[in-house]
């Protein structure tokens, strides 16, 4: 079949240009001095001009055969590429010699995908010209990619002196949708040895897909994850990787990305730990909180300041800066702003950790949620009732909950609070949502609700208890308040205006 493919070339191309495909398959063109390739590149080497039409024509030809049959024997132009030629470690090595010489095209300007390597063709077409069909051959000959050539490519497009933006955007979503081409040992490798090596300035969403992609692969290989149905469970806490999350958590430039890596350690500190894990919860708070305060301490002395007060205060005044001029006279050194940020990013990523359990604890508590501690801004709910479409109107704050509301309106309609239905922009507001607070549904300063009642009954007191005051029941809280203290004296110093609502 292999000759096949030859006799096809050689019908189609002229002579030179079936010599330059046998000197491609060899890897012998892109062994040139960069001289003369820049001095070929500048006559449209004719030599190079070759490999992108040669790829597009073998992995076309090769797609056709395979298309035409469905018999397992009838793929063995596939074989005969993989015997005979090597394909792989070919198609390896003619992509470093094609990275190489389109830097060398480049020259000072610097490379990118709109390069033109040879007068006719894109750095980007040849590119995706390889990738493309090394992904076929590898899904067609069922071969796994050996760590030599994983790691060639890699190194070719991600972690070389002369890389461009296009060789990482590409190389991150070809192993993404690569992986199961990649045995677990070859995984291993390239998650430890490459991707944990990259700085999280250097992780794009892709990056971070990546990541993500062989952190559960890597993780579900060495049994500390464990998938049921669609969701991965933590089965140990020493997941590998997890101080990679941290990192792009805290250092990240992109916000999007900390934001998804702070969801992510949030996750498997907790909300995805096997219930039997969850049974000691006390535990695994104190030790979250330790983690944030340990990483607090760090950022604080590589300030230089005697106290993490001191530290926390430099980051209130770095980070209102802009808005305030007369603050930004008195900041020193703004080449700390990166300690300053990660600084932020642990408070930020402290309050969701909170707000997140909070969430997860519906029922009556003994101690009230920081935020529902102290009064927050007015707010007026204008209420209509649905039966016979009467309005009134309620007078709450931001802080309040929709417990407390539950219970205002069945005072106001003298009926039982279960049976009082609450609705907002069409919304039904549930009974298990009754521990969140006014402004963290988004509630405006006029807020409209729709009210409905349903059911026959007497109030219940348990509920009127739970919602107008959580501090009837005598429920443990799943926070325990000592572990509550630094973060409460963290809010205190440092309100984060710009994003947090801060609800300890």
């Amino acid at each position: 079949c292999i000759e096949d493919i030859k006799k096809i070339l050689i019908q189609e191309e002229t002579k030179s240009a079936s010599e330059t495909q046998v000197s491609f398959l060899t890897g012998s063109w892109g062994k040139k001095k960069p001289g003369s390739l820049f001095k070929s590149s500048q006559q449209s080497n004719p030599q190079a001009v070759w490999v992108v039409p040669a790829l597009r024509q073998l992995h076309e030809i090769t797609r056709s055969f395979i298309k035409q049959t469905y018999q397992k024997q009838d793929k063995s132009i596939i074989q005969d590429l993989k015997k005979n030629f090597e394909i792989v470690k070919l198609i390896t090595g003619s992509l470093v010699s094609c990275h190489r010489l389109a830097v060398t095209v480049a020259g000072p300007a610097g490379l990118s995908g709109s390069t033109l390597v040879d007068g006719r063709y894109t750095y980007q077409e040849y590119l995706e010209g390889h990738l493309k069909f090394l992904a076929f051959f590898l899904q067609e000959a069922s071969l796994y990619l050996v760590w030599n050539r994983a790691k060639e490519i890699w190194e070719c497009l991600v972690s070389g002196l002369d890389v461009c933006e296009l060789d990482r955007e590409m190389c991150f979503e070809w192993f993404t949708k690569g992986q199961h081409d990649l045995e677990s040992d070859v995984q291993q490798q390239l998650f430890k040895e490459k991707i944990l090596k990259l700085e999280p300035y250097e992780i794009t969403m892709n990056g971070f897909n990546l990541f993500k992609t062989f952190f559960e692969n890597v993780n579900l290989c060495d049994h500390r994850l464990k998938r049921q149905g669609t969701q991965l469970f933590v089965e140990r806490l020493d997941l590998a990787g997890m101080d990679f999350i941290w990192r792009i958590a805290m250092e990240s430039p992109d916000e999007e990305i900390a934001n998804e890596a702070i969801q992510l350690i949030i996750t498997y500190s907790y909300i995805n730990l096997n219930p039997k894990m969850k049974k000691d919860s006390v535990s695994l708070h104190k030790k979250f909180i330790a983690d944030c305060y340990k990483r607090l301490e760090a950022a604080s002395s590589a300030l230089g300041g005697p106290t993490l007060t001191h530290a926390v205060t430099r980051a209130t005044k770095m980070l209102t800066a802009t808005a305030m001029p007369t603050v930004a006279t008195s900041v020193q050194s703004p080449s700390r702003s990166t300690k300053l940020v990660i600084i932020e990013r642990l408070l930020l990523l402290a309050e969701r950790y909170v707000i997140t359990i909070e969430d997860l604890y519906s029922v009556p508590r003994t101690i009230l949620p920081h935020g529902a501690s102290f009064h927050g801004h007015p707010v007026t709910l204008h209420i209509t009732y649905e039966s016979t479409k009467d309005t009134f109107t309620l007078e709450a704050h931001s802080n309040e909950t929709i417990g407390s509301i539950r219970w205002k309106i069945a005072e106001q309609l003298s009926c039982p609070v279960d049976n009082v239905q609450i609705f907002a922009n069409d919304s039904m507001l549930t009974m298990n949502r009754d521990q969140k607070l006014l402004n963290q549904l988004g509630f405006s300063d006029e807020q409209s609700l729709t009210v409905k009642s349903s059911g026959t009954g007497t109030p219940s007191g348990s509920s009127a208890d739970s919602s107008a005051s959580a501090s009837s029941s005598s429920t443990t809280p799943l926070i325990a308040p000592q572990y509550l203290a630094v973060l409460r004296l963290l809010h205190n110093l440092y309100p984060c205006p710009r994003r947090c609502s801060a609800h300890f």
